[in-house]
């Protein structure tokens, strides 16, 4: 018998697992809000490591009754190890059986594609785990940017744990809106 780790990154210990508990309800919650008549959605998450958040979202949207068309992986790491993603798929084609997995090292890469039409927009960004401190507004702009084209929305996520001390950053969910060009 083979067993398949999957691991919550080390800073799970500072975020706590009731933290990470509440963003996904919430996250949960709000997909169901807004995309009440499509069951089908694209993910996107920056900063996926070894991808404990992404399979525990995965697992509260198929209890909500959504299915996934393709889940985007995005983290530097990627370029030396990839044994995470190997493991993740596996769970996640259990739960989402016609998944894509497709895993960047760089979000430019990924924008790229969105833009020459070789990718579907997210429906869902992830940025958990992260330290937004100094980038949230640019990354809030970067996606908002990307939805433009057509007048889409999406959900992001984000919940910073590096920089606790900051305020203006902890954890939320918000809802982009691209304007028609």
């Amino acid at each position: 018998m083979r067993i398949y780790p999957i691991y919550a990154c080390n800073c799970s210990q500072a975020m706590g697992r009731e933290q990470r508990q509440l963003i996904e309800d919430k996250l949960c919650d709000k997909v169901t809000q807004v995309f009440n008549q499509k069951k089908l959605l694209t993910l996107y998450s920056f900063g996926s490591g070894d991808c404990y958040q992404e399979l525990s979202v995965g697992v509260g949207l198929a209890k909500a009754g959504y299915d996934v068309r393709q889940i985007v992986l995005v983290d530097k790491k990627y370029e030396y190890e990839d044994q995470a993603v190997s493991e993740f798929s596996i769970f996640f084609k259990r739960l989402f059986p016609n998944a894509q997995v497709s895993v960047y090292q760089e979000e430019t890469e990924y924008f790229q594609d969105i833009k020459s039409s070789k990718q579907e927009k997210p429906d869902v960004i992830l940025c958990i785990d992260a330290d937004l401190a100094t980038h949230l507004p640019t990354r809030k702009e970067t996606y908002t940017k990307m939805l433009e084209s057509n007048s889409s929305q999406c959900i992001l996520a984000y919940h910073n744990h590096v920089n606790l001390s900051n305020p203006d950053v902890v954890s939320e969910i918000e809802i982009l809106q691209g304007s028609s060009a």
